[in-house]
């Protein structure tokens, strides 16, 4: 009663009474009305079970006629009375008929328990099989003499045995089941009695109990107005001292205790304005602004202060994330202890990592023999047989257009099989691919390859951008370096050249000198010779 008090209004409730008054003595018309119909209900089966009496008592009188007509057809003459006869014959087919037509109507009856169904259709089985057998044995029976002792002895054996039998277990059926038929009737009465008695009672103790419960709703009433009034009252006078009271919902739904709710969600705002603007300033971003259910002109300068600190917190987040990655890629660039492979290998690695994309390459531009091409020289989570050729000439692919076109290229749409992702559950392709060139002053130096399961930023290309303009710097460097250094070996080849020429010249003059030598020796015995041969 509580419950329904609280979910109306003042006015409402007082409508309540009246409907409640209305309400009980529908009842009590809908008693009567019920008990009436049963009543109704019950004679008029009653008089079912009446009519089927009669049609049982109509059906005893028809199957005895037919065993009065096999009588007279035991001592009739066909002989001698032979038109008494041919009437015999017509009334016996003219009872049939009769018969037949009365167990059609009582078989038509079906509104019964099952053991008068029962009853009932043991009955007209025994009706129907001694009217066979009547209509079986009627003519011998009518042709039968005295002056035939054997034929006469025979119909006379068959009317006072089995036909005497049968008759008798029609009549034992007939009375059971108009005792039964009788005892059903007298039910019924009975319980229609009990029914009317019953319906009386009840209306007595309803009117009683209809009484009580009216004397304690309109209780219930008084108490259910003045309640919330004066919680309403104290709630205001808080209000109006400057405090926030802790507002007690009513369970009720009347004017006063809208009233209340209303007082209690304006409390409740502003709570939740506090706790809002304590969560922003603790660079809680996605809190949102329940207050005022999310609408008016306060909650909106409250979400655009939030929008403008959260956009302001992303881009600084951002620029740092921008420069801690710049910083890692300068220290691994710095990093003089690793070899040229290895140093490609980390430097991809923490690319891919860092702008957490899936898998990545990077191609340096080869110079050789007047041919420009693009060499892969690291991987990082590519198949195998993703770079089986390794090599790709200059603008071939979309890597190669990058490099001859010296700008970035960025795919949401992804050629098919262009590449795949890899993993332990299976293989897809990637949602969006970025190939960045390595631009110097002295042109491309070659290029950065990444595909990711998520779209990059725009930031995130930003700092992709400048560390490739990083990496291209330090490829640079490596690349005047690499000619420093072979220009040096190809100085130090050169000086050893000319350091063993020089030796075999020296060679070559000892060797110039000891022949002058010996020639100025032989020269000298000759003429020594020549003098001696001349003294002669």
């Amino acid at each position: 009663m509580r419950t329904l008090l609280k979910n109306l209004s003042i006015g409402r409730r007082l409508l309540v009474i009246v409907y409640t008054s209305l309400f009980f003595f529908s009842v009590i018309a809908v008693v009567f009305w019920y008990t009436s119909a049963k009543s109704e209900q019950m004679s008029d089966r009653i008089g079912h079970l009446n009519t089927l009496k009669e049609e049982i008592a109509e059906t005893k009188h028809l199957y005895n006629a037919l065993r009065g007509h096999l009588g007279f057809a035991f001592i009739i003459n066909t002989e001698t009375e032979a038109d008494r006869a041919n009437q015999l014959k017509e009334w016996f087919k003219n009872h049939q008929i009769l018969l037949k037509e009365s167990t059609n109507r009582v078989r038509k009856h079906q509104n019964l328990s099952p053991e008068l169904q029962e009853l009932k259709l043991k009955f007209l089985t025994k009706v129907e099989d001694l009217s066979a057998l009547s209509q079986n044995n009627f003519d011998k029976i009518l042709n039968s003499t005295s002056s035939d002792s054997l034929k006469y002895q025979e119909v006379k054996e068959f009317l006072f045995s089995e036909y005497s039998t049968s008759f008798q277990n029609l009549i034992n059926t007939t009375q059971t089941l108009e005792k039964d038929l009788e005892a059903e009737s007298h039910t019924l009465i009975l319980e229609i009695q009990s029914q009317e008695n019953t319906a009386k009672w009840g209306i007595i103790i309803f009117i009683v109990i209809a009484g009580i419960i009216l004397f304690l709703f309109s209780n219930l009433l008084i108490q259910s107005i003045t309640r919330p009034i004066n919680q309403a009252k104290s709630n205001l006078e808080q209000l109006s001292e400057g405090e926030l009271p802790d507002v007690i919902l009513s369970e009720n739904k009347d004017e006063v205790s809208r009233m209340i709710g209303s007082l209690h969600q304006l409390v409740v705002n502003q709570k939740q304005l506090m706790d809002f603007t304590r969560q922003v300033a603790q660079n809680n971003f996605s809190v949102e602004a329940s207050m005022y259910n999310g609408k008016g002109p306060i909650v909106q300068a409250l979400l655009q202060m939030r929008n403008s600190l959260k956009e302001s917190a992303q881009k600084e987040a951002q620029k740092n994330w921008h420069n801690e990655g710049l910083s890692k890629l300068s220290q691994l660039l710095r990093n003089k202890n690793l070899d040229h492979q290895t140093l490609h290998a980390t430097l991809i690695q923490f690319v891919v990592k860092y702008v957490k994309a899936n898998q990545g390459s990077i191609f340096h531009v080869v110079e050789e023999d007047k041919q420009t091409y693009l060499d892969v020289v690291a991987t990082y989570a590519y198949e195998r047989r993703k770079y089986q050729k390794k090599r790709l000439e200059w603008g071939e692919g979309l890597i190669g257009s990058a490099c001859q076109e010296r700008d970035i290229i960025y795919l949401t749409d992804i050629p098919e099989n262009y590449v795949r992702i890899s993993s332990g559950l299976g293989t897809a392709s990637p949602t969006c691919l970025l190939i960045v060139p390595f631009l110097s002053e002295q042109g491309v130096e070659g290029a950065l390859e990444l595909a990711s399961f998520q779209p990059l930023e725009p930031y995130q290309i930003v700092f992709l951008q400048e560390a490739c303009n990083a990496i291209a710097a330090e490829l640079t460097i490596l690349k005047t370096n690499q000619k420093i250094q072979q220009l040096l070996a190809q100085s130090q080849l050169q000086a050893e050249e000319l350091r063993a020429q020089e030796e075999e010249m020296r060679q070559n003059m000892e060797e110039l000198a000891a022949t002058q030598e010996e020639m100025e020796r032989k020269t000298r015995e000759m003429e020594d010779t020549l003098s001696q041969f001349q003294n002669q």
